[in-house]
């Protein structure tokens, strides 16, 4: 064998033109660990890493890669690290807003190097992938957050009403402080004037899908993050 393509992430391809044999071998290629089955290789060098926009169909519709997994994974490490040093004597509560955040939430808490608290909650807004303006409240913490710390993990804000709508109940609970941490923040769709405290990555109006995010219920397991482009 002369020539092997090895699909390493859905957005990178790695080729060799070195000559292989028919064994096993593992190799450390650019941060990726790649391992062939049946494959050792006489001479692993000089590696082409060829980058390219993937496009997948999602529910009829065509879309592109809006944001890798390393991407989304350094951003993410990065507002923990934040949230964590600022609240570190503060004993904070995390409110994951279901279902869309639940990825983000769980990567996020991860980075906190001390023990917290996290409850899910859910919101809803959303008919047929178009929000609809009013948010119904569909599971809440059973109990009270009076003195406490909150900061609520969103996938994405989009109109700001379900943030709103966190706001005003937060407010009347009585919690010390409460803020948001958002992975994705559609900034010109913003119907509210609600400051979005931790944002990961402002984006257009276009459609996402991917890492919690939904089309028609489907997609939420992607790595990657992707935008519609028909």
């Amino acid at each position: 064998v002369t020539d092997v393509r090895l699909q390493v992430t859905g957005s990178t391809e790695v080729t060799t033109k070195k000559t292989l044999n028919a064994k096993r071998a593992t190799k450390q290629v650019s941060g990726y660990r790649l391992q062939i089955t049946q494959i050792s290789i006489e001479q692993f060098n000089d590696f082409t890493i060829k980058h390219k926009m993937n496009t997948i169909t999602l529910s009829g519709k065509q879309f592109s890669l809006l944001l890798s997994r390393a991407e989304i994974e350094r951003r993410t490490a990065e507002m923990a690290a934040q949230i964590a040093e600022e609240y570190k004597d503060k004993n904070p509560i995390f409110l994951c807003n279901l279902t869309g955040a639940m990825f983000f939430a769980c990567d996020f808490l991860k980075h906190i190097p001390y023990p917290c608290e996290m409850y899910p909650v859910k919101m809803s807004s959303y008919i047929n992938n178009v929000s609809s303006g009013v948010v119904n409240v569909d599971m809440w913490v059973p109990f009270e957050l009076k003195g406490r710390h909150v900061i609520v993990l969103e996938d994405i804000v989009e109109t700001g009403c379900t943030w709103q709508k966190f706001s005003d109940i937060l407010q009347k609970q009585g919690c010390l402080s409460y803020k948001i941490a958002s992975l994705l923040v559609k900034t010109e769709k913003l119907k509210v004037n609600l400051r979005v405290d931790y944002a990961g990555f402002e984006i257009g109006n276009e459609y996402v899908a991917g890492y919690g995010l939904d089309v028609d219920q489907t997609a939420r397991n992607l790595c990657d993050i992707y935008k519609m482009v028909e």
